[in-house]
């Protein structure tokens, strides 16, 4: 027996369309924007974070003095190898010239591997690790002589932020904030 044709009534529901979805970019996921130094912490964030009225930017030549004391003096052997590893890295110092009183922030991409190894090497050591929203922290404060010396060292997504120095203030804070600003379409 063939079966007979049917015929079907038009439909009265419209199509629906979803619209397409727009997927947002990590402003932490490499390649990152740096901006300049005095745009990760301005002039008055400085003064402010130090409790310092005379903190200041200082010059790359500073800068680059600070960052080798941190590296010969302070920093372990995971912080240096990691160092090695970030790409690109900037550094930025702002302190009181002539003065002990000063911040270092050193900042970079780290690959994958070398971010997972340098954390559980910093989960292993005496520093003390939180989470602040979306930024893993890990901080050491050593009492010392003339100043208490504090490093932390910041992760979110592809960025590390190494901060080294004697000012109170949490200099990292900012210039994340600077970073993902610069990052965010």
């Amino acid at each position: 027996m063939t079966p007979k044709p049917t015929t079907s009534a038009p439909s009265t529901v419209a199509p629906t369309t979803t619209p397409p979805t727009t997927a947002v970019a990590d402003p932490f996921a490499a390649p990152i924007t740096f901006p300049a130094c005095a745009d990760l912490v301005s002039a008055e964030q400085a003064r402010e974070l130090s409790g310092q009225e005379s903190f200041t930017l200082f010059d790359d030549d500073v800068t680059a003095m600070l960052a080798q004391q941190a590296k010969d003096m302070i920093f372990g052997p995971a912080t240096l190898t990691a160092l090695g590893l970030a790409d690109p890295l900037m550094r930025c110092s702002w302190g009181i010239p002539s003065s002990s009183a000063s911040t270092t922030l050193l900042i970079g991409v780290l690959p994958e591997t070398a971010r997972t190894e340098f954390r559980a090497a910093l989960d292993a050591s005496d520093f003390a690790q939180d989470t602040v929203g979306d930024v893993a922290r890990y901080t050491l404060v050593t009492p010392g002589g003339i100043a208490t010396v504090v490093q932390r060292n910041s992760f979110i997504g592809d960025l590390w932020v190494a901060e080294v120095g004697t000012a109170g203030g949490e200099f990292a804070t900012p210039a994340i904030e600077a970073i993902r600003a610069a990052n965010t379409p």
